[in-house]
């Protein structure tokens, strides 16, 4: 009687798996279909036609698991593949309308030296491994890479301008993808047949690596102006130190424009009318004046002045300063602020933060100090008015001793020309761009110059101004790189996305790589860069890359 029962077994158990055979093959021809992409410019092929599913089918369901429920693990048939020699990219025949595969356990090179165009609508799903030497010049579109095995970039030529890159990648596609592991790692999306919902444009890594060096170790990606005053071969033009400006309307103690908080003697406006506002001298000096407001129901019931925007000239830096206490038992967070007063427009009236500090009755007197540069935009405004906010709404607020005076003047060089460091004159090239921070407290005083022209005695670059003060020369980052991963441009706020996620014990190296339109707005974990539960990578290599126009974090 057993025996009959245990044939009926082993038929049953051959009967499943052929149909999860069957499953993971229709999952794997759905993982490919390219339906709802963006039209993709003027030349291109189309892409195939999508595969007819039905949303209810049991095949359907199983293909859409979003998140990987176990360890990626390093796919067994690539146990010898660094052994492997490379064979040529050019000498396959891929069906580029289909998606690619590198088997595993081989090792395929990117031969194109001339900037070729691969469009690979398909998409790559590398198994074994793919290589690109250095001298690869090649744009590749597609709308997603998996890398289940490795994907290895040697690219440390000196870097270009613009459009220069030599390996270019863009994703395209708005429909997300589905990624069903090989089968070493069958179980990882929940079983054989079983996808991971990766989203649209995306690189993944699943129990593969990425060894891309896109910059020499010996290159920096930035680095601070006064460090490169230590090096002798930096034009001295670059670090002229002029004189404070002088006059009477700034430095003399008397200048209208040298304290931008007296009144002259006449009391502080009220920014909101309804409170009560005295001053009294202060009980232990009779020469400090006390300022006191009451019957606050407002956040931005305060005091308030107007600054002369003839004062407010372009890169005067102004020291503020106030002792204030706020009449509570729990210290609450006071803002200063400017109100600019737009020349013309009401509507493009802006308030910007000066600065912030806690007080409390129990914290005494708090002295609130910080600085303000001013920019054309101050200079040109119809009238500035300094107010203060606090969140809570019923304290009494006091002020003393209150000084906004002036510190000095940003030296302009218009049009001026420094020399770079030989540091950087190795790797940096001609024609390539370069971010100056921000010297002052407006991160919006950052700029972008062009590097002119390579000379015997370092890079010539073109800039504006520059702080007179050690402490605050600006660092100077390019923002070009030889390996560019990059999204439609047409996909507004959902670009490209890289994810590392659940592969631990495989270390990862991405160096000098630009990213740029990646992040998914709105997408929980799709973002420039994620690593997704790797767990320990210890050895892993994130470094000198670039994320320009993010749109979710970094």
């Amino acid at each position: 009687q057993r025996v009959p029962k245990e044939r009926s077994l082993r038929r049953r158990l051959k009967k499943e798996d052929v149909a999860d055979e069957d499953i993971e093959r229709k999952a794997r021809r759905e993982a490919a279909r390219l339906a709802a992409m963006d039209a993709p410019p003027e030349g291109w092929v189309d892409p195939p036609k999508a595969i007819k599913t039905t949303e209810t089918s049991q095949e359907q369901k199983r293909a859409r698991r979003l998140e990987p429920q176990v360890e990626f693990k390093q796919l067994w048939c690539n146990y010898l593949l660094m052994q492997q020699p490379c064979v040529p990219w050019s000498e396959q025949n891929y069906n580029t309308n289909r998606k690619i595969t590198i088997p595993c356990g081989k090792c395929i090179k990117m031969d194109q030296k001339n900037g070729e165009i691969l469009k690979l609508f398909g998409g790559i799903d590398i198994q074994g491994r793919l290589d690109f030497p250095p001298g690869t010049k090649v744009k590749i579109i597609t709308p997603y890479i998996f890398v289940q095995g490795q994907l290895s970039m040697t690219i440390q030529d000196v870097i270009k301008g613009a459009d220069q890159e030599h390996v270019k990648i863009v994703f395209i596609g708005k429909q997300d993808v589905l990624f069903v592991p090989h089968t070493t790692n069958k179980m990882a999306c929940g079983g054989s047949g079983f996808a991971c919902n990766v989203g649209s444009k995306a690189m993944v890594v699943a129990g593969g690596q990425l060894n891309i060096k896109g910059m020499t170790r010996g290159c920096p990606a930035w680095f601070k102006a006064q460090d490169a005053e230590r090096t002798s071969d930096v034009g001295t033009s670059w670090y002229v130190i002029p004189d404070t400006v002088q006059g009477e309307w700034w430095d003399q103690e008397d200048g209208v424009c040298n304290n931008l908080a007296r009144t002259h003697g006449q009391p502080y406006s009220k920014y909101v009318y309804t409170d009560e506002y005295t001053k009294e001298l202060d009980a232990t000096d009779n020469v400090t004046m006390i300022h006191k407001l009451s019957n606050r129901d407002k956040p931005y019931s305060s005091i308030s002045w107007g600054v002369d925007p003839f004062c407010a000239k372009n890169f005067n830096v102004y020291n503020f300063n106030a002792d204030i206490m706020v009449r509570n038992d729990v210290a609450t967070e006071i803002t200063v602020l400017l109100k600019v007063y737009h020349a013309t427009d009401p509507s493009l009236d802006i308030v910007e933060k000066i600065c912030a500090c806690e007080s409390s009755e129990k914290m005494g007197w708090v002295t609130c100090a910080c600085e303000k540069t001013f920019r054309q935009r101050h200079e040109d405004a119809r009238m500035l008015e300094i107010l203060f906010r606090l969140n809570d709404t019923v304290s009494d607020i006091w002020w003393k001793n209150i000084n906004f005076t002036f510190n000095k003047k940003l030296r302009q060089f218009p049009d001026s020309e420094i020399t770079l460091s030989r540091a950087v004159s190795n790797c940096w090239g001609e024609g390539s761009f370069v971010l100056v921070t921000s010297q002052t407290t407006d991160y919006t005083d950052s700029k972008v110059y062009k590097i002119k022209e390579a000379k015997t005695t370092g890079l010539m670059l073109k800039t504006g101004a520059f702080s007179t003060d050690r402490s605050e020369m600006p660092e100077l980052a390019i923002l070009n790189r030889n390996i560019l991963f990059a999204a439609h441009a047409s996909d507004e706020k959902q670009g490209a996305h890289l994810i590392i996620m659940n592969t631990p014990d495989k270390d990862q190296m991405v160096e000098g790589v630009a990213f740029m339109g990646f992040g998914q707005q709105g997408n929980d974990g799709r973002y420039p860069i994620n690593f997704h539960m790797n767990q320990n990578i210890g050895g892993t290599y994130i470094s000198k890359n670039l994320i320009l126009n993010s749109y979710q974090r970094c």
